[in-house]
């Protein structure tokens, strides 16, 4: 009987390693809840924050347009710039050159590559010229600002001249607002004319290098005036005045051709003044000129469609 009690204490005491485990209680398992649930928070936290970042990348200015542009709301600012959005005079130039090349290679001597040639050195001179236009004469400019100054101060000073009292009959007050409004519209009149001065210079030059285009174009279709492909016909009789050449079929559709891509270009090249300069008058001058080539072209069309016929 002694030795049963020492037995039954051995048995309700804890094994070595027990102490180490903790019994979970309702509070334990209350507070590991409130863990979890904070750390849920957390993370959605971490999720939104990681969505308004990247919507925040896809609405930056390096993936849109810049936000100036994006307040305007014109959706032609949005696109990105192009190459194609100009006329490059370095290749068109080098386009005429190429173009001489091959007309004095198939034609040498003739005066059709003669004259491309002159097109060359109007392309090159519409690239210089075109520059000029489009740069701000900064000396007229500051000779325009101080002259009209100048006449605004000559304006302020007259008027500050003038004696305003109350012994101003009527026929002196309204003789004075006359002569004041026509020293206002001259005075306008004054200012429009230096102000317009820069634009009115640069249409004058680019009217002329126009008026040297069209020229070129007439040319240009006088030389396959007389290229007719009735004359390849086999009852083609020439008459004494008839004008003579020995083109075959294929080389009178090579000379037509040439003819119409020296009248292309040419029109591409009178485009160039307009590139910069937004002024109307040189503008119509241009689609003058436009119009003309295409027709001309036309015409040329019609020949080469015949003699392949």
């Amino acid at each position: 009987m002694g030795n049963a009690k020492p037995e039954s204490s051995a048995a309700t005491d804890p094994a070595p390693g027990a102490e180490e485990e903790e019994v979970e209680t309702p509070h334990d398992e209350e507070r590991d809840d409130e863990e979890r649930d904070d750390e849920a928070d957390d993370d959605a936290e971490d999720d939104d924050a990681e969505d308004a970042d990247a919507e925040d990348d896809a609405e930056s200015p390096a993936s849109l347009a810049p936000p100036s542009s994006r307040s305007l709301g014109d959706p032609a600012e949005l696109r990105p710039t192009s190459p194609f959005d100009r006329l490059d005079a370095q290749k068109i130039v080098l386009t005429a050159e190429r173009l001489q090349e091959r007309i004095r290679e198939r034609f040498p001597q003739s005066g059709l590559s003669k004259l491309c040639g002159h097109l060359v050195v109007l392309a090159e001179d519409a690239h210089e010229t075109a520059e000029w236009i489009a740069r701000p004469h900064v000396p007229l400019r500051i000779a325009t600002a101080v002259f009209s100054v100048l006449i605004v101060a000559g304006v302020v000073a007259s008027v500050a001249a003038v004696p305003f009292g109350g012994n101003l009959k009527l026929v002196e007050m309204v003789s004075g607002v006359e002569a004041a409004i026509n020293d206002l519209v001259l005075i306008g009149a004054a200012l429009f004319f230096l102000v317009s001065l820069e634009t009115r210079i640069k249409r004058h030059r680019a009217l002329q290098a126009l008026h040297r285009l069209r020229s070129l174009a007439h040319i240009t279709d006088m030389h396959q005036l007389t290229k007719s492909p009735d004359r390849l016909e086999a009852g083609y009789q020439a008459l004494e005045n008839s004008p003579t050449h020995r083109l075959t079929a294929f080389e009178l559709g090579r000379y037509l051709d040439y003819c119409s891509e020296m009248l292309s270009l040419t029109g591409k090249i009178a485009a160039l003044y307009i590139q910069d300069f937004d002024d109307s008058v040189a503008l119509q001058a241009v689609n003058e000129i436009e119009a003309l080539t295409t027709g001309l072209s036309r015409k040329i069309w019609q020949k080469r469609t015949a003699s392949l016929s």
